[in-house]
């Protein structure tokens, strides 16, 4: 499910700005004071158009080393901005950072304040709610930036029920039906090998595969393997 999560919530475009808004993960931060990005995966605004809030795929059922787990909510927690971190109880993979950003971060340069950052994100939201808008950011248009990435995420789903599928997922599930095909047939190969007489061949127990949001699918079974070795120890 997370696969089809990272193919049809792609990041607003506001992202950056929000993300330079508290400082994280900045390279030109003189003092680099929040350098974890952290495994993040949206970024929005509060309904108020007050608070950053970023979701991170760093919870505690997620493949983050624990070690990477506990340095990123030492940032979270330690943010001169911080408001809340809580588990996302439906899957607990996420984790979901609350900020209030400062007027100003001495020492660190930005070309705007956050008043007339958050101004121009409401003038951009408008914009987005345009039909005309279609033109610029494509038939589905952009998602408000105070709009909730699993609210997008289940209205994505409601869409695919009735058979509108974004270009992303169709390539992801093509892909997907290629790997099973693939997996059976090597299952196949071990079993007439052993029906045969001939031992030694052994087919993968498990694939473990990761998507971009493109839909492009990363065979990371080894990566996986030594992670979970490392876990272990």
């Amino acid at each position: 499910m997370s696969s089809i999560f990272n193919t049809v919530v792609k990041f607003h475009l506001a992202t950056p700005l929000l993300l330079r808004a508290i400082n994280w993960a900045q390279k030109d931060d003189p003092n680099k004071t929040y350098p974890l990005l952290g495994r993040l995966r949206y970024v929005w605004l509060s309904e108020d158009y007050q608070n950053v809030k970023l979701l991170l795929k760093d919870g505690p059922q997620s493949w983050t080393d624990p070690k990477d787990r506990e340095a990123l909510m030492a940032q979270i927690k330690s943010h001169e901005t911080f408001v809340s971190v809580e588990v996302y109880e439906e899957d607990p993979c996420y984790i979901i950072a609350t900020f209030r950003p400062v007027l100003y971060i001495p020492g660190y340069e930005r070309e705007f304040t956050i008043d007339e950052l958050f101004e121009h994100i409401k003038e951009l939201d408008q914009l987005m709610e345009d039909p005309r808008a279609t033109v610029a950011f494509g038939k589905r248009g952009a998602a408000k930036i105070t709009k909730d990435p699993f609210e997008i995420f289940h209205e994505a789903l409601e869409g695919m029920k009735g058979g509108d599928f974004p270009p992303d997922v169709k390539k992801l599930a093509e892909t997907m039906a290629n790997v099973i095909k693939s997996k059976e047939a090597e299952d196949k190969m071990a079993e007439d090998l052993k029906a045969s007489g001939i031992d030694g061949f052994e087919p993968a127990k498990f694939i473990a595969l990761a998507v971009d949001g493109s839909g492009t699918v990363q065979d990371v079974t080894d990566k996986f393997m030594e992670d979970q070795k490392k876990e272990e120890e």
